[in-house]
């Protein structure tokens, strides 16, 4: 609505200026007239200008009424014309909005600083301490992060027909478990490495997959699994995948499977560290969960997992929705 009533005061300067200037032009015509000098051409002029100010007049009136709401085509168009403006529009109210936008994520947007280097520069935290420590900040909202939601009663199937030579679909498992180190073992052991069951299996011995690999979304409890699938294949192919999982719910997790997993972990989390990216990448995550901890204290986290911890943790898991986008069907 903000965005929407920016643009139309701005369709409304645009027509009172043009209204201001044929009234002065009006004003000036008739003025003329008064002199006894004037001529079928400037009667003419005056009411064409006449009929033109009528119709601003009622667009202005238009334009001033209140805006009630703003429906998603509109939304998307707003969006669309406020990018550009933002970008490319040059005018002093376009630079003032530009200021007032900087000025509102100064004063309320979190903010994290990271510095990374070979040794320690206290003189650095006292400069950033004095730079930014005047800076207003009342209102800085907090965020949440972890915002699971529950699986549905009966799980959703959505087909979407496109152009595509090869089928996808997408399987979204929920979990009222928050062990996300649990939860990251069951997705390894499922379908993150090339060692997982949905890998080893329903790609290779079953071949009924171009690509299977599963990943664990912990803000949402969610385990995600994708796969690339000829359109044929899609039921043979969601049975099998769900097979994979039921297996591992029935404990049927060998030695080499969890090894493999827990390696992978281990190489993961030891090679944080390697490059300034990697540090960052790590702290952000523990501010994400307001849990500030090493790789090395994840690392115990992770090897104390037994079989029977993962198989628990699977058990949890309920098929929410099922997305494929099909193959379109050629018209005859």
């Amino acid at each position: 609505l903000a965005i929407q009533r920016h643009i139309q005061s701005d369709e409304e300067n645009r027509l009172m200026n043009q209204i201001h200037g044929l009234e002065t032009a009006q004003e000036n015509l008739t003025a003329y007239l008064e002199t006894g000098k004037g001529s079928d051409t400037i009667l003419n002029k005056l009411q064409q200008n006449e009929t033109t100010l009528k119709t601003l007049q009622q667009q202005l009136a238009y334009k001033k009424t209140e805006i009630p709401t703003v429906d998603e085509d509109t939304y998307r168009k707003l969006v669309k014309q406020f990018k550009h403006y933002m970008s490319h529009v040059k005018s002093p109210e376009a630079s003032a909005l530009k200021a007032a936008a900087y000025r509102e994520v100064l004063h309320t947007a979190p903010a994290e600083i990271y510095f990374v280097g070979a040794e320690s520069q206290p003189m650095l935290l006292e400069k950033l301490k004095a730079a930014l420590t005047p800076i207003d900040r009342p209102n800085v909202p907090s965020y949440t992060f972890h915002v699971p939601s529950p699986a549905k009663t009966e799980p959703v199937t959505v087909v979407e027909p496109l152009p595509v030579n090869q089928a996808k679909m997408v399987l979204v498992l929920k979990s009222d478990c928050d062990n996300r180190y649990v939860m990251q073992m069951v997705s390894y052991i499922l379908g993150a490495l090339p060692s997982s069951k949905l890998f080893a299996n329903v790609r290779e011995k079953m071949s009924l997959c171009y690509y299977c690999s599963s990943s664990y979304s912990t803000p949402k409890q969610a385990m995600i699994i994708s796969s690339g699938v000829e359109h044929d294949n899609l039921e043979k192919a969601k049975t099998a995948i769900l097979e994979q999982l039921t297996a591992i719910q029935n404990g049927d997790i060998s030695d080499a499977e969890l090894e493999s997993a827990r390696m992978s972990i281990y190489n993961t989390l030891n090679g944080i560290g390697d490059t300034p990216g990697s540090h960052i990448n790590w702290y952000q995550g523990c501010y994400y969960w307001n849990n500030y901890h090493t790789p090395e204290d994840s690392l115990k986290q992770y090897l104390a997992i037994t079989k029977e911890d993962i198989t628990k943790a699977a058990r949890t898991l309920k098929l929410d929705t099922v997305y494929i986008m099909d193959t379109k069907k050629e018209e005859a």
